[in-house]
């Protein structure tokens, strides 16, 4: 790990604040509370001290590269081909292919969970859910632990799952974890020197680009919805607690439009600044025990007591902030009240073992992209919450169980 997991977390946080209040072209229009403060404050050090009880705990050291690669590279290629093809169906089968028509799609399910409605996802859609997570995991193996990385191979079992998922959904979350994962995963690789480097730096290049390219789409498709971006702007100060501001440097260098992404793709990744205060402050309904944190809870949560989803997602819309991303603190303070602190020590305990353990270790090093990613993405929400990251993480805790299990060998 490139930094000690609490220093990489207050530095997160640090990053968030600066690009808050002075960097991005955007301002606070929603007063935070000292109470609000405080709690985060609480946060970020039960994290911290979880990282610190960590110390001096050693995991059995097992070589690097894994030795039954080849085994566990075959399980979840194949099931991210399985998630492909169930994409696929889905895609076909679920209405017009443009990002209008799912955005559209979104909003609908997001109201229909709002009035805990029956799921009308197919078959075919709840297969992919439970599957294609694994090319997550694939992606990070194959960089980390393997001497040559196949481009074909990532581009079939790591990147076209996870591009499917952006496409039958009308979000950007999958490729944007995605591209966190792999850049990370190429930071703390393992298994050495890279021999086609170029040819990573290119497809990197190519699908960044891309995937900009895509993301800037989403953005103007939602502002149309909203009416256009000066309506959705006008709605900002009110729903966000932030309003765009002129800032010359940034319209000069961008032109309007640009500065609009900025403010977009910015306020993704503070909001939960934002929010989690609201949250801390004012959060008054039960403790919802997951239903906020985890993809999979909810779904299970829909089927057997949808009343129940109802009035937990109603506490949230009642302080203006459902449908908003509250920080994985704010996600925990939500689902465990302050048994939220207690968790979060736990997380960062988890953290400060892959940080000592990662260069020794095989699982540790599988698990290091995975640490880290879920750090520098707790302004948005918790590591579980992360781009069905409840599924994500239980097929890498299953790659890293029968890696340990099996014996070592060169692929």
């Amino acid at each position: 790990m490139m930094r000690h997991p609490a220093i990489l977390m207050l530095g997160v946080w640090a990053t968030a604040w600066l690009l808050l209040l002075g960097v991005l072209p955007m301002r606070l229009t929603r007063p935070l509370s000292l109470y609000g403060l405080a709690v985060l404050g609480l946060f970020l050090a039960s994290f911290c001290l979880g990282t610190w009880l960590s110390r001096g705990v050693r995991i059995a050291a097992r070589p690097l590269p894994q030795t039954d690669a080849l085994f566990v590279d075959r399980l979840l290629a194949a099931v991210a081909l399985i998630a492909i093809g169930a994409f696929a169906v889905d895609i076909m089968i679920g209405g017009p292919l443009n990002l209008p028509a799912r955005s559209v799609w979104r909003a609908q399910v997001s109201q229909d969970l709002f009035f805990g409605r029956s799921s009308s996802s197919s078959l075919a859609y709840k297969l992919a859910f439970l599957t294609y997570p694994a090319s997550f995991v694939y992606l990070a193996r194959q960089i980390v632990l393997s001497r040559s990385i196949g481009m074909f191979r990532l581009a079939l079992f790591a990147i076209l799952p996870t591009v499917a998922a952006s496409i039958a959904t009308g979000g950007g979350g999958p490729l944007v974890y995605t591209m966190v994962i792999g850049l990370v995963s190429l930071l703390v690789r393992r298994a050495g020197p890279l021999s086609n480097r170029g040819w990573i730096a290119a497809g990197g290049s190519v699908g960044a680009v891309a995937a900009l390219i895509y993301f800037a789409r989403i953005f103007a498709v939602r502002a149309a919805r909203s009416g256009g971006v000066p309506s959705l702007l006008a709605h900002a100060p009110q729903d966000w607690g932030v309003r765009m501001a002129a800032q010359p440097i940034w319209t000069a260098l961008l032109g309007p439009f640009g500065t609009f992404l900025l403010f977009m793709a910015g306020w993704y990744f503070v909001q939960g600044l934002v929010v989690s205060n609201t949250i801390f402050t004012a959060y008054a309904g039960p403790m919802q025990w997951g239903v906020n944190g985890a993809d999979l809870i909810v779904a299970i949560v829909r089927r057997v007591d949808p009343a129940l989803m109802v009035r937990d997602f109603r506490a949230l819309k009642d302080i203006g902030v459902y449908g908003l991303l509250p920080s994985a603190f704010g996600s925990l303070y939500i689902d465990f009240r302050w048994a939220g602190p207690v968790i979060c020590m736990g997380w960062g305990y988890v953290a400060g073992l892959a940080w000592r353990n990662a260069a020794t270790n095989s699982g540790w090093a599988l698990a290091e992209p995975f640490v880290i990613t879920g750090i520098m993405f707790s302004t948005s929400n918790t590591p579980i919450a992360l781009a069905n990251g409840l599924v994500t993480h239980g097929w890498l805790v299953i790659a890293c169980m029968l890696g340990q299990r099996r014996g070592m060998a060169d692929k």
